[in-house]
């Protein structure tokens, strides 16, 4: 039988506009044929034919453009580019279509989005809040005659432009971005429309622009990366709106790739604190990552809590290429406009409007005022009023959501039993499950996304059907792997202010032993707890605060417990302790909730005659007057000594000599003018050098990175080593793998004879961006310590400022640095009064505080985990592992009994017996409750569940404890870690191979060990 020869691909040719683009995108960036061939790995003749008019195929195409910052279609035809096959199926689907699917997907969502707050559901049609767009800027050093009322005021931002609604689709949505930023995030407190904007963003772009608009609720990826819920759950929901008889294919994947590439798609991301992540700027990241290859060539509109963002921001994490708006008040015309709407629906209410406008007014109802300024707050008011003339206004959040949850039933009257109506307790009864369940959300890495299971084993069936029924919980999607029913609360404040219901004590957001500061050892007989570092809980203790059924003593406690938080990581000399200054913020907010406080006398009140009356009559609770006086204390004082440190190895360097004012400069714009300046008075010798050592110039741009590092530490000329340090940026830029190559030659030049080539190293690495790999934080650390020129010194902690802000460093590499400026090399600096280094590495663990946990930061600074003082108080394994802790994603089961397990060579009874050791031993849960399991199968699934459920993590560490396996066993455990999500540790003196963790029984750190196994999985 005749083979078919194969069809030959044809290829694309460059278009001549193509040819023109690409020239001019040279000619910026200085590069020519061979240049651009090195860059993109291309051979010099194919770039040459490439520009003679020869096709080639797309992945060369691509090349060219992903290096000259272009799109493929820039260069060459579009109809070229995406021409598909002939023999195309029924599946295929054009421009139109692709208009239809994402049109009635949309339609399909905005049904679910626009959940009404209220009876009257106005606050659905009223105009979204202004946006303020947002520009960040430095932060201003301050001086030492700061006035004290001002000392913890920092201005971070400023609303550089306000933007109506409609100018704000006119003017941003509807213009191609001219800036560098092409993206766009909208940020504000919870209420303040984030969704219902984005969800008018998406009319918009359907309406007038015809492109397509995709809108995700990023709640829903449960852990999944933004491209695989697009292309697996997504885009086959969306194409069975419209077919029901769709079948997704390969074919239709790479079609909706193809469309992101032609232009003109949209990506509404709606919700990044609702993402699960462990952290703020884990959540950006995970959308930074995803904003690459086909998704980067949408535009983005996100929506984010102001809390959350701002959590980054503090620590200089913008998300690249986002410009920022902020949701704007109401102002007071606003207020006045949305009242009279909302009541001149009924002639009978109108006057009930005007004198909810008057109450509003009346001295002493400010506060009250400010909490309306926000839409779904003025709603929630409207509706009390509405439903009640005899109302009052309520003076905080709680009491403005309690007052609206007590009218919700008479709004739903059609829907609710009269005994219920009728009956205070049976509502009480509600309440109390929604708490329950509100809390058991939160706990939960995706917060808002309640199973039915949950709902239901939390709340009672009765309850929940009930809850169901009058719309506190609506069903809004559908698990991805069960399809089993997701619910959420109708707005997420709502679940934030039923949990803060169901919290009586305190203790539930801190339980610190101050007296002897150590989060990894039990206070009061329980768990330490620090909830209030958790961006997470903030709301749900500002709604705290604001009870009203909680005594003003009760608060106080609390308040004056945070103030007086000692973190057991003491700095000598001046600093506070680093903790406390970050629970100012979330404290400053709750004073607000709680304005009976007598500390507000001090943060709100501006005449010094308060602060003099607070020194005499407070004199006993002088902690609250340390911790308003040391909040952000001016110890950014390194920043001087951080502008001048760069200038200085700039300079010293010789890095100006191969430097134009086009490019553009990381260290600020005063050493910016340095350089341009000195480049400018210098042209007619830099041209000359460049004649002199063009040869040489020409060696350093085409040898091996070894080579260039050992001319790098011979020359002594500026201009040399300048062209060698920018070469060598380029290549790390380029290609992180070659960073590798400069470990050994740090490693051995520690010595202040090879400072300059030292500080050159650092210099390269720093401007590489290079801020993720442990062995360059450990080589700052040995020059750290064995240096002995501060300049070196203070070149490596620029280094690791930098890494300390950067959001996508690793957390162990985070941890790193915290180990390595710890306790005693604070003492060190401070005892010889190096107070320049002093306050940098202050502000270095300052920024690093913000990507950990307190516990985390603790055993960081204190190095060997203080968990050893402990060790030497149990004489038995299980008393010690009994102190090992969950983290955030994982539980743990840390003790299984299995000393008298009888192990066998029967996989089936061995699962059994296990599944009755964990569930009875370890869990300590009823006889009763123990699942009947048949093999190894059933047992892992049971663990997931009770992961999931009741230890509410996502990952799982067993611990065997007194047994040594046979091979039966470590099967089994082998089967069990493959799930992914369980993680299997025992300790013997066995070898074990990975997955499974060995640790030996009588190994001195046995507890710390453990622990940080338990804390490094992911």
């Amino acid at each position: 039988m005749n083979k078919q020869p194969k069809q030959r691909n044809r290829g694309i040719a460059i278009k001549p506009e193509g040819l023109a683009l690409i020239e001019n995108k040279m000619s910026n960036l200085e590069y020519d044929n061979d240049k651009l061939a090195e860059v993109t790995g291309i051979s010099i003749d194919t770039v040459n034919a490439l520009f003679q008019g020869e096709k080639k195929d797309k992945k060369t195409i691509q090349a060219i453009a992903k290096a000259l910052e272009l799109k493929p279609t820039d260069i060459v035809d579009a109809d070229e580019w995406y021409r598909q096959s002939k023999n195309t199926t029924h599946n295929q689907t054009d421009n139109d279509e692709w208009l239809q699917v994402c049109h009635t997907k949309l339609e399909n969502q905005q049904q679910e989005i626009r959940r009404k707050a209220s009876a009257m559901g106005f606050e659905l049609d009223f105009p979204p809040v202004p946006l303020g767009l947002v520009e960040r800027k430095q932060q201003q050093r301050r001086d030492e005659d700061v006035d004290r009322r001002d000392v913890y005021q920092l201005e971070k931002e400023v609303i550089a432009k306000i933007y109506e609604h409609n100018d704000f689709l006119e003017q941003v949505i509807n213009q191609n971005p001219t800036g560098k930023n092409k993206h766009i995030a909208i940020v504000g407190e919870p209420g303040a429309g984030k969704t219902t904007l984005l969800s008018a963003v998406a009319s918009y772009i359907k309406q007038e622009n015809k492109e397509l608009p995709i809108f995700i609720s990023l709640g829903s990826l449960e852990k999944m990366t933004l491209e695989k819920y697009l292309l697996e759950k997504w885009l086959p929901h969306a194409m069975r709106l419209v077919n029901p008889d769709f079948k997704l294919t390969s074919e239709i994947e790479e079609q909706l790739k193809s469309r992101f590439y032609k232009g003109g798609v949209w990506l509404l991301l709606d919700g990044v604190d609702e993402m699960g992540e462990s952290s703020p700027t884990a959540a950006l990241n995970k959308i930074s990552q995803a904003l690459t290859d086909w998704l980067g060539q949408a535009r983005v509109v996100l929506t984010c809590r102001l809390n959350v963002w701002d959590a980054s921001l503090n620590n200089n994490n913008e998300l690249s290429g986002f410009d920022t708006y902020k949701t704007q008040e109401f102002k007071p015309e606003d207020v006045d406009k949305f009242i009279e709407e909302w009541f001149k629906c009924d002639e009978d209410k109108i006057q009930r409007g005007e004198e909810l406008k008057a109450k509003l007014r009346e001295p002493g109802k400010e506060r009250i005022y400010e909490l309306v300024t926000n839409p779904l707050r003025l709603s929630l008011l409207c509706q009390i009023f509405y439903q009640n003339k005899h109302s009052d206004l309520p003076e905080t959040k709680a009491e403005l959501f309690g007052l609206y949850t007590r009218h919700f039933y008479d709004w739903k009257r059609e829907l609710v039993p009269q005994e219920f109506i009728d009956s205070d307790d049976k509502q009480q009864e509600l309440h109390q499950a929604l708490g329950r369940l509100a809390l058991a959300g939160i706990n939960k890495d995706v917060r808002f996304r309640l199973n039915k299971r949950l709902a239901v084993e939390v709340m009672t069936e009765r309850l929940f059907k009930l809850a169901d029924k009058v719309g506190w919980l609506n069903l809004v999607d559908r698990d991805t792997r069960t399809e089993e029913a997701v619910y959420a609360f109708f707005h997420p404040n709502f679940q934030e202010y039923f949990a803060a219901l169901v919290i009586d004590d305190w203790h539930y957001f801190l339980n610190h032993n101050n007296a002897n500061p150590n989060p990894w050892v039990q206070h009061n007989d329980k768990n330490c707890v620090y909830l209030i570092f958790e961006d997470k809980w903030k709301e749900v203790i500002l709604l705290w605060m604001g009870r009203q059924d909680i005594l003003h003593k009760i608060k106080d406690e609390f308040m004056l417990e945070m103030s007086k938080f000692e973190d057991g990581c003491n700095f000598e000399g001046d600093c506070a302790n680093i903790w406390k200054y970050n629970l100012f913020p979330i404290a400053k907010d709750c004073l607000q909730e709680f304005t009976d406080s007598y500390l507000n006398t001090v943060v709100y009140k501006d005449e010094d005659e308060v602060v003099r009356e607070f020194d005499q009559v407070w004199k006993s609770k002088s902690d609250y007057y340390d911790w308003i006086l040391r909040y952000e204390l001016d110890c950014m004082r390194s920043s001087s000594q951080r502008e001048e440190i760069r200038k200085y190895l700039i300079n010293k360097l010789g890095i100006w000599m191969h430097y134009s004012a086009e490019e553009d400069d990381d260290f600020g714009f005063h050493t910016f003018l340095v350089m341009y300046n000195e480049y400018e008075n210098n042209k007619t010798i830099i041209k000359q050098l460049e004649i002199d050592f063009q040869d040489t110039v020409y060696w350093i741009n085409t040898s091996k990175t070894p080579k260039i590092i050992d001319l790098l530490s011979s020359t002594k000329h500026k201009f040399i080593k300048g062209a060698i340090i920018n070469r060598l940026i380029q290549i790390f830029s380029e290609d992180n793998t070659e960073v590798a190559n400069i470990y050994t030659k740090i490693n051995s030049n520690l010595n202040d004879e090879n400072d300059d080539f030292l500080e050159s190293l650092i210099y390269i690495l720093h401007q590489s961006g290079y801020y993720d790999d442990l062995e360059i934080v450990k080589i700052c650390m040995q020059i750290l310590n064995k240096s002995r020129n501060k300049t070196t010194i203070m070149a490596a902690l620029d280094y690791l400022y930098d890494i300390s802000c950067d959001h996508t460093a690793q957390v162990n590499v985070i941890k790193e640095i915290v180990s390595g400026l710890n306790k005693k090399y604070f003492q060190f600096l401070f005892n010889k009064n190096c107070k320049d280094r002093y306050w940098y590495c202050y502000e270095i663990l300052l920024n690093c505080s913000s990507s950990m946990t307190y516990p985390e930061f603790y055993r960081a600074w204190h190095g060997e985990p203080p968990l050893n003082n402990l060790e030497n108080q149990f004489t038995d394994n299980h008393s010690l592992l009994s102190q090992l802790q969950p983290t955030q994603k994982t539980g743990c089961i840390p003790i299984i009994n299995t000393a008298n397990l009888q192990l066998s060579d029967n996989e089936h009874e061995i699962a059994k017996s296990l599944c009755t050791r964990i569930w009875k031993d370890s869990l300590n849960l009823p006889a009763k409750s123990i699942p009947k399991i048949s093999d190894v199968a059933d047992l892992e699934r049971e663990l997931l569940i009770i992961t999931e459920e009741v230890l509410q993590k996502q990952n799982l560490a067993l611990v065997f404890n007194e047994i040594e396996p046979n091979a039966t066993l470590i099967n089994i455990c082998r089967k069990l870690a493959n799930a992914g999500e369980i993680h299997i540790a025992l300790i013997t003196k066995q070898p074990l191979d990975a997955p499974l963790k060995g640790f030996l029984p009588n190994q001195t750190t046995l507890l710390s060990a453990i622990q940080t196994w338990i804390s490094e999985i992911a």
